[in-house]
């Protein structure tokens, strides 16, 4: 089953759900790596890779937006939860969908403002979408970084809800997302 039922979440929100996780764990590990490093000419098509990597998240979220309006999670199951876990929950999924939209755009405009192009696959340069501007280059990286750190919290939050709804509350969450 492609899209999402009353009961069971589809193949193709759990593509995206643990295609993004994986993808996002590897653009995190990458990013550690990079920032660990001193920018040069020898090392610059890392930095290229990691953004052509990020505009690609970009996307993938907008399709993954795209696909939860035409095929809508099914309800939520727990009983016994208290309001604000409920809300926390509801909190969390906005801001890792909010932290995973802005993450590639403050990348893109950190990068904008190096004065350096994003080459995607060496075939065309996107756009420079900020002026060449040190200041801008430290506080869209440093947001950058900022966004990163919470990304790695709600993840964190994302995931302990989803073992206390399995272990604790015993309802179906994580199996129908499973696959």
């Amino acid at each position: 089953m492609l899209r999402n039922s009353g009961e069971q979440y589809g193949l193709i929100a759990k593509l995206f759900h643990w295609g993004l996780a994986l993808y996002l764990l590897g653009m995190f590990i990458f990013g550690k790596y990079l920032a660990s490093m001193t920018v040069g000419f020898s090392n610059l098509h890392l930095f290229n890779w990691h953004k052509v990597f990020g505009l690609i998240v970009l996307t993938l979220i907008l399709l993954r937006l795209a696909w939860r309006l035409l095929s809508p999670p099914p309800p939520t199951l727990i009983s016994g939860a208290k309001t604000w876990e409920l809300r926390l929950a509801h909190f969390t999924h906005i801001m890792l969908y909010g932290i995973m939209l802005c993450m590639p755009l403050t990348g893109w405009i950190a990068s904008s403002a190096t004065g350096i192009p994003i080459s995607l696959f060496g075939l065309v340069n996107l756009p420079l979408i900020a002026p060449p501007s040190e200041v801008v280059e430290d506080v869209f990286f440093g947001l950058h970084g900022l966004l990163g750190f919470l990304l790695v919290l709600f993840v964190a939050l994302h995931v302990a809800g989803a073992l206390k709804r399995h272990f604790v509350f015993r309802d179906k969450t994580l199996r129908r997302m499973w696959f």
